[in-house]
């Protein structure tokens, strides 16, 4: 039966992919199990059961300058709370983590399309990803905390960004939060999130509105200078940790 046009929407498409994603689940977890447990996971278990316990900025920890504090960490916590302190703790998140990426990329590629082409989006999309090899890319995605699990909130704000950009007038507020939350875990979002959405914001305020020019050189500089800043800091922060061992979320924040 041939598709019309009609036929895939957001509503539907989410349908899709919730039993899609309980299959895809199942399969990285097996494949999460043919990977050992490194010394990363073994320690992000033991910070999200002091979390638990109270220590919520791990004060006395020294970790490093990628801590995963807020993305992966509070997910160990959600799953220790339910597991208890376990391996299974850290090949359990991994599914999951590779199980969102596929479909937030599915979802985010789909765009605001409908029927056939939502379809070829979201199977292009998620095809690409579906199936990491064995070996390394089991690790990556699938073991313990990695670079690959901040694509999640990324494409979490790119989704926002995409659907309520010119919707709600409290979207950047969300985008901003997603940010922040996003590069407290990983400094790479500075460059994967901050950067781009650098670049597009001018375009984009000068085309919504007809105060186009003036608008696009305010946004322009102003996203700049918060880069300029963001850059700054980022710097200072690594100069910093270069001199001396890495300090936890509490010292950090106190700063």
């Amino acid at each position: 039966m041939p598709i019309s046009r009609k036929a895939v929407s957001l509503p539907s498409a989410v349908a899709v992919l919730v039993p899609a994603g309980a299959v895809l689940f199942w399969c990285y977890l097996r494949q999460s199990w043919t990977r050992s447990l490194n010394s990363d996971g073994a320690a992000d278990i033991l910070q999200a059961h002091n979390m638990l316990q109270g220590n919520v900025l791990l004060h006395g920890w020294q970790l490093s300058q990628v801590s995963f504090w807020s993305t992966e960490l509070p997910q160990y916590m959600l799953l220790e709370s339910v597991m208890g302190v376990r391996v299974a703790v850290v090949h359990v998140a991994g599914a999951m983590t590779g199980t969102l990426l596929v479909l937030l990329a599915a979802l985010l590629a789909m765009g605001r399309a409908t029927g056939r082409e939502a379809v070829v989006r979201m199977l292009v999309a998620g095809g690409i990803m579906l199936a990491p090899q064995f070996g390394p890319g089991t690790a990556i995605f699938m073991l313990s905390p990695d670079h690959a699990g901040t694509a999640v909130p990324l494409l979490v704000t790119w989704l926002v960004v995409d659907r309520l950009a010119d919707r709600r007038w409290w979207t950047p507020v969300i985008v901003v939060v997603l940010l922040a939350w996003a590069l407290v875990a990983d400094p790479l979002v500075l460059w994967a999130g901050l950067v781009p959405l650098a670049d597009l914001v001018p375009l984009a305020a000068g085309r919504a509105s007809t105060w186009g020019p003036y608008w696009a050189t305010i946004a322009d500089l102003t996203c700049r200078r918060s880069l300029c800043c963001a850059s700054s800091c980022s710097a200072i922060r690594t100069s910093e940790l270069s001199k001396k061992p890495p300090v936890s979320p509490a010292r950090i924040i106190a700063t």
